[in-house]
C-alpha cells in the first residue's frame, strides 16, 4: 500500500540527510516532488535516484513560496510536506489513506515529530516532540509567511476545522550539529525581522525571533522578546505559546532569574498536566535553592503522563533529585534516583562521584 498524495520537499546541500530521508519514503509515496534552490554539492543528484520530478528554483528569502512552488509540482490533491533533515519512523499507511478518504477539505493532519535537540553522546542526546501541521488537500491551503511558514487556508474567508493528529512519526536531526543551528538561526533571524515588519507585534513571530536568540545564546534579546509575543498572545492553548513560556523559563534561568521564572510559570496552571511545566519548575527552584519545592516538583514530574521532551518523566527528573540529594549530603538518597536513571550519563557519573566518596 502507498499514499494517495504527494510528498513535497524543499533543499539545499542537504548530502549529509537528503538519502536518509529519501530511503524512509520511497516505498510509501505515490510520487515524491523536490524543490532544489541552489545545491552546489550532490543533492540534486541524490534526489534524481529516487524521483524523476526534481525542480530547479530560485531562491526569494521566502520559504512558503518555495513550498508553494512544490505544491504547484505535485499532480496528488493531497500534500505531505517533509523537510530534508527528517525522516519517517512510524506511518499506518491505512489510517492516513483513510484521512484523505474522508476529508471535507477544511482539514490538516497533524504528525508527531521527534527533535534530536542536542549535541553530545548518544546517551545524553535530549529529543522534544512536537504535533505539526504537515498533510492537507492543495485545493484549500497554502503556506504563508517567509520563515516558520504556516498552513492556511488558500481562501480566507473559509474556516478551517481543528486538525486531527494522524498516526505518523518522524524524527528530525537538523538541530545536532551546533555550527548548523547557530548558522540556520542568523539566517532565520534575518527573515523573521523582515515579516516582524510586515506584520507588527505580531505575537508568533516575535516567539521565533526570541527562539532565534535563544539559539545564539544571546539571552537578554530572547527573554525580551519572549515577553513580547506572551503580551501580544491571545490564547495560552495554542502550542507555541506554551512552547514560548518554556524556552522564557529557561532563559530567565540562564540570566540568573529564577524566581521571575517561577512567577511565570504560576500564571500559567493550565499547563500543569505537562511533566515540562513540574520540570522547568524543579530546574528554577533548584537554581533557587529551595531545594524542598524543587523536589515537590520533580516529584509531581514523574506523576505526569505527557511531556514534550522524553525523560521530564522519568530518568531526567530522577537525575536531578539525585543532584539535589547529593548536595545535601544524603547520599544513600542520591544513589538510589540516579540509579533510576538507566544509563543516562550524567546519572552514571554521579554514580561514580558516590562511589569514590
Amino acid at each position: 500500500m502507498k499514499l494517495n498524495l504527494s510528498i513535497c520537499l524543499i533543499t539545499k546541500n542537504e548530502v549529509a540527510n537528503i538519502e536518509r530521508c529519501l530511503a524512509s519514503i520511497e516505498k510509501i509515496a505515490q510520487e515524491i516532488v523536490v524543490i532544489d534552490t541552489g545545491s552546489t554539492d550532490q543533492t540534486k543528484q541524490l534526489c534524481q535516484q529516487y524521483t524523476n520530478k526534481v525542480f530547479d528554483y530560485q531562491w526569494q528569502d521566502d520559504f512558503a513560496a518555495a513550498r508553494n512552488f512544490a505544491i504547484s509540482k505535485a499532480s496528488h490533491d493531497f500534500i505531505w510536506m517533509l523537510d530534508s533533515d527528517e525522516q519517517v519512523e512510524e506511518i499506518d499507511l491505512h489510517a492516513v489513506n483513510k484521512f484523505i478518504e474522508n476529508s471535507d477539505g477544511r482539514t490538516v493532519g497533524r504528525i508527531l515529530r521527534k527533535n534530536y535537540t542536542s549535541f553530545n553522546s548518544a546517551k545524553n542526546t535530549q529529543i522534544k516532540t512536537e504535533r505539526i501541521n504537515r498533510i492537507f488537500p492543495k485545493k484549500y491551503f497554502k503556506y504563508f509567511g517567509r520563515i516558520h511558514e504556516q498552513i492556511v487556508p488558500t481562501d480566507s474567508s473559509v474556516s478551517s476545522n481543528k486538525p486531527i493528529d494522524l498516526p505518523v512519526e518522524i524524527e528530525h536531526f537538523g538541530y545536532q550539529l551546533p555550527a548548523v543551528l547557530t548558522a540556520k538561526a542568523k539566517r532565520d533571524l534575518k527573515l523573521l525581522k523582515l515579516e516582524l515588519n510586515d506584520q507588527p507585534n505580531d505575537p508568533y513571530i516575535l516567539y521565533q525571533i526570541g527562539k532565534s536568540y535563544n539559539i545564539l545564546q544571546e539571552n537578554p534579546l530572547a527573554v525580551s522578546y519572549f515577553q513580547k509575543a506572551l503580551a501580544a498572545a491571545d490564547d495560552p492553548r495554542k502550542d507555541y505559546v506554551y512552547d514560548c513560556v518554556e524556552t522564557l523559563g529557561y532563559a530567565l534561568n540562564k540570566i540568573h532569574q529564577s524566581k521571575s521564572g517561577i512567577a511565570l510559570l504560576n500564571q500559567y496552571p493550565l499547563y500543569q498536566k505537562l511533566a515540562d511545566y513540574w520540570f522547568l519548575m524543579g530546574i528554577l527552584q533548584m537554581n533557587a535553592a529551595l531545594f524542598q519545592p524543587a523536589v515537590s516538583s520533580f516529584l509531581q514530574a514523574t506523576k505526569c503522563q505527557h511531556c514534550h521532551t522524553i525523560g521530564c518523566n522519568s530518568f531526567l527528573a530522577n537525575y536531578n533529585l539525585g543532584v539535589i540529594y547529593e548536595v545535601l549530603g544524603n547520599q544513600a538518597m542520591a544513589r538510589d534516583y540516579y540509579q533510576k536513571c538507566g544509563d543516562y550519563g550524567l546519572a552514571q557519573k554521579g554514580l561514580q562521584r558516590i562511589r569514590k566518596k
